[in-house]
């Protein structure tokens, strides 16, 4: 005796169970007064305190670390109004050639902050190799050095 089983019914494509919309509203922020935004203004004076003060510390007492740390401040400073700008660009309201809005500037901004504390990293990476490489093997120091 074979069982015979019932045709399954085939996938559907859509949904329509649920309703959402298509737009890009979650990527733009609404608000210059946003706490984020008001972090931000405040992150960047902080920064160029802190760049300032690491950098002049970095200069006097000859130490990378300081150095370092200041170049970071700056990277941090330059992420801050990589951000700002973004931001405020993203805002604009919509016009014919972008009927959508500016929103996804946003995502450029973050993509070039991420570019900008990646080459940051590498070059305090290669600053500190120079710097190492110099007391250990002073050939492979000068070969860095040029690379930097």
């Amino acid at each position: 005796m074979s069982a015979t089983l019932a045709p399954r019914p085939a996938p559907s494509r859509s949904h329509s169970h649920h309703s959402h919309s298509h737009d890009n509203t979650y990527l733009t922020s609404t608000n210059k007064a946003d706490p984020g935004v008001r972090i931000t203004r405040l992150g960047l004076y902080v920064n160029l305190g802190m760049a300032l003060l690491k950098g002049t510390g970095g200069y006097v007492f000859n130490s990378q670390a300081l150095t370092a740390d200041a170049v970071h401040a700056l990277t941090d400073l330059v992420s801050d109004v990589t951000t700002l700008a973004t931001i405020s660009y993203s805002l604009r309201p919509p016009t014919t050639r972008f009927p959508m809005g500016y929103g996804k500037i946003e995502s450029l901004g973050a993509l070039g902050v991420s570019g900008l504390l990646l080459s940051g990293g590498v070059m305090i990476g290669l600053q500190a190799l120079t710097a190492l490489s110099a007391q250990f093997a002073p050939a492979l120091g000068e070969m860095i050095g040029h690379l930097a």
